[in-house]
């Protein structure tokens, strides 16, 4: 009886042996041109997002989640406010209102952003941060259209973009964890200040600070 040959692939037939090598590598090769890796063939398109997220890479972050508040909140630390704005419409509730309103300051879309927040407020009415930035926005407007009448350069029922100038630095340098229930940017009245330009941010502190004395006074 003969003996069965034993040696391995590579010794009785190199050539063929090549040829599944090579087809292995030209695989390897196509998945890398796709930008995929071994994870994404089991990740879900929103753990992908999550896992760009976590790396600061908003834009891909953006393009892998395909769930409404996570996309969202994606394209805000991406810098695309209006489609943030846009994608937090779809979530009707006091965070979605919160974070829609966030969204729309940063757009510059100031009477929209009140009417978020106020929406918000009615939907949790001692959310006290959402309480803080309706307050902001409806000073901020009030100044813009203070400038407006003063320098009657303008209509009023329009805010120009350049009148109010954010910087969103902070915002696009954070890792965060995504979930529905979390918000976005802007928590603070004294956060929202530090992103402004000075001259406007100095004359929001001295209102406040009036305010404040009227409400203190006997």
């Amino acid at each position: 009886m003969k003996r069965r040959n034993q040696r391995p692939l590579w010794q009785r037939a190199p050539l063929q042996f090549a040829a599944v090598t090579l087809v292995a590598l030209l695989a390897l090769v196509w998945l890398a041109s796709r930008e995929a890796t071994l994870a994404d063939l089991w990740l879900t398109r929103d753990q992908q997002g999550q896992r760009a997220m976590n790396q600061r890479d908003w834009k891909t972050a953006l393009a892998r989640f395909e769930d409404p508040a996570q996309k969202a909140t994606a394209a805000y630390y991406a810098g695309q406010y209006e489609q943030s704005a846009d994608l937090f419409a779809r979530i009707p509730d006091a965070v979605g209102f919160y974070n829609r309103g966030n969204a729309l300051i940063k757009a510059r879309d100031y009477r929209n952003a009140i009417r978020a927040f106020e929406l918000a407020v009615a939907a949790e009415p001692g959310w006290q941060q959402a309480v803080e930035n309706l307050d902001l926005a409806r000073h901020i407007t009030e100044y813009i259209e203070q400038l407006r009448e003063d320098s009657d350069t303008e209509d009023e029922s329009e805010l120009s973009a350049d009148d109010y100038v954010f910087d969103n630095e902070d915002e696009r340098g954070r890792e965060m964890e995504i979930t529905r229930e979390s918000t976005i940017g802007l928590e603070s009245a004294e956060k929202w200040m530090r992103s402004v330009d000075t001259d406007t941010a100095e004359f929001l502190r001295t209102r406040f600070a009036l305010e404040q004395s009227r409400e203190e006074a006997p």
